[in-house]
């Protein structure tokens, strides 16, 4: 019992972790196109950043993306791959 709470309180922290509207936002404004995001980046983002957001979209130049947006209190958000 104590370890599926555990797990439970692990994913509800992960969960808060991500920031889906930062990254559409972040990614619009960049030129990108048709974006899907998707779950927690688990080493997508430095350890300042409070959120990191996986997604899929399509660049400025047509291609398909993936990468990761992180975005912390005292900097915008950034986009990697």
């Amino acid at each position: 019992m104590r370890r599926l709470i555990l797990i439970l309180l692990f994913s509800i922290f992960l969960v808060g972790c991500t920031n889906s509207d930062a990254t559409i936002n972040t990614l619009e404004k960049s030129g990108y196109t048709d974006i899907t995001t998707g779950g927690y980046d688990f080493l997508g983002c430095g350890q300042d950043d409070l959120s990191s957001t996986k997604f899929e979209a399509i660049n400025p130049s047509g291609q398909n993306v993936s990468g990761t947006v992180c975005c912390g209190i005292f900097k915008k958000c950034t986009i990697r791959f």
